[in-house]
């Protein structure tokens, strides 16, 4: 039988600057992990996002080995 043991949303978001993000960051809820960011000459933020999916397992450090 099949039996999910981690599972997640993965999502790369673009926001239109620094502060958008930071309010973004602020009203996220539950577990996520954020995987990477930068930003680009224009003020751009781009962010690699991971979020729990459901109830299902989440890897805490980010890192999915079974």
């Amino acid at each position: 039988m099949k039996k999910i043991l981690l599972a997640w949303i993965e999502q790369v978001i673009q926001f239109d600057n620094q502060a958008e993000y930071q309010d973004y960051k602020k009203s996220l809820t539950g577990k996520f992990s954020i995987m990477s960011e930068r930003t680009d000459t224009e003020g751009k933020v781009f962010v690699q996002i991971r979020k729990q999916y459901n109830k299902n397992q989440f890897p805490e450090d980010g890192n999915c080995d079974i």
